[in-house]
């Protein structure tokens, strides 16, 4: 289950990183036209076109590599599911509640170790049962030659017996007390492994909340980041359109705001899996 979740996550990472190379794939385009116009009417050298042109060969042999292994994940998550699933399926996100909520435990576990208790008490009732005295009944009738009650009755004839049992174990020489005492042993082993069962998941909360926001903060810094290079390379883009800079240093603007975009994206697609993996270890998915 947990496997799927991260091939869930990764295809969905993966897709989001082929649109930002869209993204910064139609930049360079727009800016491509400009190049080309200035080196056709010789005011902008031709190795600035070149320098535009292989950045676009880059980032579409990246955008090429991130379909290729989505397709790979998808082929991989339809044989796990056992569904035939198309490569371009929506992928949808099971609905969460806020990152910082801890739900309910529900792992199959903890009604096992319920289990696994009630039957070693139930055990131990029996042997109480065992101790008390037994007191039963029987009848047995026939047709008998001889009569197997009257021997001195040599002729077939009807014959019925009744009759009392009584039984009492009046000493089994502390045997029972020992197993019960084994028996009680068993039922504090479970319970004390069912809480530190429990233990060991509630301190997975405190690691789970810390690691939440720091991802967060994570992320907050990113999307500043990627706010900030956006406004540089819109400034750039209009510095290449006069000649004021090469295009070397408009392209390494592009690759700043796309490294900045794809680390949010990064961060983001983090703190999803993150939740999953929590939920799913609390049995809440």
């Amino acid at each position: 289950h947990e496997h799927v979740n991260h091939l869930f996550v990764n295809i969905l990472l993966l897709r989001e990183q082929s649109t930002l190379y869209e993204y910064s794939l139609d930049e360079l385009a727009a800016r491509k036209k400009l190049v080309a116009a200035g080196v056709e009417y010789g005011t902008i050298l031709p190795s600035e076109l070149t320098h535009i042109t292989v950045s676009e060969l880059q980032l579409k042999a990246q955008r090429a590599d991130a379909r290729t292994r989505v397709s790979g994940m998808i082929r991989t998550l339809s044989r796990m599911l056992g569904v035939e699933l198309a490569e371009d399926i929506t992928l949808e996100l099971p609905e969460l509640a806020d990152a910082e909520m801890i739900p309910e435990l529900k792992r199959p576990e903890l009604e096992l170790f319920d289990l696994q208790r009630d039957a070693v008490l139930a055990q131990s009732d029996m042997i109480d049962v065992s101790r008390r005295p037994h007191l039963s009944a029987f009848a047995q009738a026939g047709v008998g030659y001889p009569n197997p009650v009257n021997f001195f009755d040599t002729e077939v004839a009807p014959f019925g017996i009744v009759g009392v049992n009584f039984a009492w174990r009046i000493t089994d020489w502390k045997k029972q007390d020992l197993e019960r005492d084994i028996l009680s042993l068993r039922a504090q082993q479970i319970t004390y492994a069912k809480e530190t069962f429990e233990f060991n998941l509630s301190t997975q909360e405190e690691n789970y909340l810390s690691e939440i926001n720091r991802i967060r903060d994570l992320a907050i810094v990113d999307e500043q980041i990627a706010q900030l290079e956006a406004e540089i390379l819109v400034q750039l883009a209009a510095q290449l359109e006069e000649g004021v800079i090469t295009s070397a240093e408009y392209i390494s603007q592009v690759n700043a705001e796309l490294r900045a975009r794809q680390s949010l994206l990064i961060h983001d697609t983090e703190l999803l899996k993150t939740q999953l993996d929590f939920w799913n270890s609390r049995g809440g998915l």
